[in-house]
């Protein structure tokens, strides 16, 4: 691993960078899943405190137009040239606290985002998703990414792959996803557009063209309007194909986002959108994120270049998670 002085530098660094380098003009659709008020003492997986996203998007309106997901989908396949930098805001699968801590944080900055959902998880409050499964276990984040690629790959129903892994959860237990009437809610506030992420959050890459269209029905059936966008569940390279696209599209989709990292260009392929995700949770990661499309590049890079010039006996030589 990177040693604690090697870690500082590579963040500080990101932090200079951050205010250096200007942000480019295309098309950036950001990746969120959860928010958490400043004051917790256990933060979900992958979530983002209140303070630091308030950070993030006074940082991103003062060099960027923050667009909704449909006017920035417009403008790409209109093949428009981009004048300055357009970002969207999505969240994806349907944490309760995104719309407890985020709508008040949405009003304040007036940024509309779109919240993509997995409708399974919020029919039934009892059932609990893999990763808050090994959370509960008390598994680390980075623990929980290690083993996601088995378990997503296994072949084996999620609740065999985690056998042994996490606790049972009872029939009193909240999942801490949305409920029906909150969605409706938040889709009527002026701030939300809700959009589809599976029943069940499967890999995609094989196809799976109930899991895209019950969905759809189901949200539409719920809130009364038409479900527009998608986002495939993980959308990694791995967990989309051209199968899992034309899934999409057939189902009357009108776009759909990845989690292939960098900028979208105009003319790009409206199914097969990229966001940009954040390895960190501070206002330099995000604004490196922002700038480049692809911090992990950057931070491999930043590794890389002090390792040569550690020297022996100064650490193990051996890369970090990130840098395999």
């Amino acid at each position: 691993m990177v040693m604690p002085a090697a870690a500082r530098v590579v963040n500080g660094g990101l932090t200079i960078i951050s205010r250096v380098r200007p942000v480019p003009k295309g098309y950036a659709i950001l990746l969120y899943h959860r928010l958490h008020e400043d004051d917790s003492v256990d933060a979900p997986f992958l979530s983002i405190g209140a303070t630091v996203f308030s950070s993030q998007m006074e940082w991103l309106k003062e060099r960027a137009a923050v667009v909704t997901l449909s006017e920035l989908v417009s403008m790409v396949k209109a093949r428009k040239n981009p004048d300055k930098l357009y970002a969207a805001l999505t969240f994806d699968d349907g944490y309760q606290d995104v719309l407890r801590v985020g709508l008040p944080l949405f009003r304040r900055h007036s940024v509309p985002v779109t919240f993509f959902i997995s409708t399974s998880f919020i029919d039934d409050h009892s059932r609990m998703s893999w990763w808050d499964t090994l959370q509960g276990a008390g598994i680390g984040a980075r623990q929980i990414s290690r083993a996601s690629e088995k378990i997503k790959y296994s072949g084996l129903p999620v609740e065999d792959a985690l056998v042994g892994r996490g606790p049972s959860l009872g029939s009193s237990a909240h999942n801490g996803f949305a409920s029906w009437d909150e969605l409706r809610a938040a889709a009527g506030s002026g701030y939300v557009e809700v959009g589809g992420h599976t029943v069940t959050h499967p890999v995609l890459s094989r196809g799976g063209l109930y899991e895209v269209r019950e969905c759809k029905a189901r949200l539409e059936d719920e809130l009364g309007k038409r479900t527009r966008f998608f986002a495939y569940p993980f959308g990694g390279v791995r967990d989309v194909s051209a199968r899992a696209a034309e899934c999409v599209r057939s189902a009357g989709f009108e776009a759909a986002v990845t989690t292939f990292g960098g900028f979208n260009k105009p003319g790009d392929d409206a199914f097969l959108l990229r966001r940009i995700k954040f390895m960190g949770h501070g206002l330099g990661d995000f604004a490196v994120s922002v700038s480049t499309g692809d911090i992990k590049r950057h931070i491999n890079r930043a590794y890389a270049a002090l390792t040569a010039l550690r020297g022996p006996g100064l650490g193990s030589g051996k890369k970090t998670e990130d840098g395999r």
